[in-house]
């Protein structure tokens, strides 16, 4: 594998209080649910690259770039990343279809200590696990943009949970300060580039 990642937050509702996914279905269904998915990420050697850049008013960010060759390779990545993560914490996870963004929720959800089966909410919108923390998983693909009124559907998720997004454009300007910001691309059919930038102390954790 080689090297270079990003970062996310968890806590606990009861499943009842959130929307039932009929309900925020019926302010979506804008893009067509048909889509394929496939995961990956990946073993090998790993080239570390990281740029710490200042903004004003932010800390100090990392820039982490790896290479994974399989899923399990991307699910390692995405449990060192878990490991510095808190409730509060928000991860974006972008990439094109079949890249492997479920396949990364996954591998931080185990590391957060989720147990049940981890699957894209393409559908449902919104997946809350229960985990050492609460772990929120909400994907955004049949969003074309998110309005005040939907944004009051999904905001549940995102009380006291560490919460991991994907196809955040959709969202863009109205989630929580995001802490990483993961995108994983094709290299080959087997292979994945994972992106990750984060603050210092995720960069650190994915150092090697």
């Amino acid at each position: 594998m080689r090297d270079s990642v990003l970062a996310l937050g968890a806590h606990d509702v009861d499943r009842q209080a959130f929307p039932h996914p009929a309900v925020v279905a019926s302010a979506l269904g804008r893009r067509s649910p048909a889509r394929a998915r496939a995961g990956c990420g990946g073993r090998g050697s790993v080239q570390l690259h990281a740029r710490r850049r200042s903004r004003s008013g932010r800390r100090d960010r990392v820039v982490r770039k790896l290479e994974s060759s399989s899923p399990e390779e991307t699910e390692r990545v995405a449990a060192r990343l878990a490991e510095r993560l808190v409730p509060g914490d928000v991860v974006t996870v972008s990439g094109e279809l079949g890249t492997g963004k479920t396949t990364f929720v996954r591998g931080a959800c185990r590391a957060l200590g989720v147990t049940e089966p981890v699957t894209s909410p393409t559908f449902t919108i919104g997946h809350r696990y229960r985990g050492e923390v609460d772990v929120s998983h909400l994907d955004l693909y049949r969003f074309e943009r998110v309005s005040p009124e939907e944004w009051g559907d999904l905001e549940p998720y995102f009380r006291e949970a560490i919460v991991f997004v994907e196809w955040p454009e959709a969202a863009r300007g109205a989630l929580p300060p995001v802490r990483a910001r993961v995108r994983l691309r094709h290299l080959s059919p087997s292979e994945r580039a994972v992106d990750v930038e984060a603050d210092a102390a995720i960069g650190d954790a994915l150092r090697g």
